[in-house]
Parts: structure tokens; C-alpha cells; sequence
């Protein structure tokens, strides 16, 4: 995880990979798990803020997504949307309204059609 944080020379691939073995952790039958979980949380946020790949911040906010309940899920795509919209963080937003890991708040759809407006 520590590789992701630091951004170094990790390619899109990998990376992927890497939030895929994150998204894992939503399984409950993992020994130590909560402290995993937390770590991941934790270093999933600082993806999502500061990667130089939009892709891979997409997909960390995915990955947190799944590890929230939908509407804590919300809450963060309103959160990532507060600092700015791009193409991959709607898609992967859309998706998971679709999916029912993120609700669809009055305050979500609201932000989402901004982040559509936006050129």
C-alpha cells in the first residue's frame, strides 16, 4: 500500500491490480481485517486526493465506495466532487449509484449534474 502512497513508479496496470487486493477487504473473513481495512481506508483517501492518474483516483474512490455504506458512499463522491469533476470520477460514480454502493442523495444529484455541466 505504501507504493501507492508514495505515487513512485508504479504504472496504471499495477495499480489497479493493487486497488483490486484493497477491495478485497470488504470480505469479513480475513484475519485482522478491521486493522487492514483501516490502513486501506486511510491510504485509499490519499489516492484519491493526490495521484497524478485520474484512472487510478477513480478507482480509489470506487474502492472506498464499496468499503462504505451507500450512504456514507455519498457523502465522499460529494466530497471528491467538491474538488473537482473529471470524466473517470463520474463514470465510476454512475456505476456505483448503479449498483447501489453509492445512494443517490438530493445533494449527490446535485453535484453530479454540476459535474456534467462543468466543460
Amino acid at each position: 500500500m505504501s507504493d501507492l502512497r508514495s505515487d513512485a513508479t508504479t504504472d496504471e496496470r499495477t495499480a489497479v491490480a493493487r486497488l483490486n487486493l484493497i477491495g478485497t477487504l470488504e470480505e469479513s473473513g480475513i484475519p485482522d481485517a478491521a486493522n487492514l481495512r483501516s490502513e486501506a481506508v486511510q491510504t485509499l483517501h490519499q489516492i484519491a486526493d493526490g495521484h497524478d492518474s485520474e484512472l487510478i483516483r477513480a478507482l480509489a474512490v470506487q474502492k472506498l465506495f464499496r468499503l462504505n455504506s451507500p450512504g456514507e458512499a455519498a457523502n465522499i463522491a460529494i466530497g471528491q466532487f467538491s474538488k473537482g469533476a473529471y470524466p473517470d470520477l463520474v463514470r465510476e460514480t454512475l456505476n456505483s449509484i448503479s449498483s447501489g454502493d453509492v445512494e443517490l442523495t438530493p445533494n449527490l444529484r446535485t453535484a453530479l449534474t454540476m459535474a456534467v455541466k462543468r466543460p
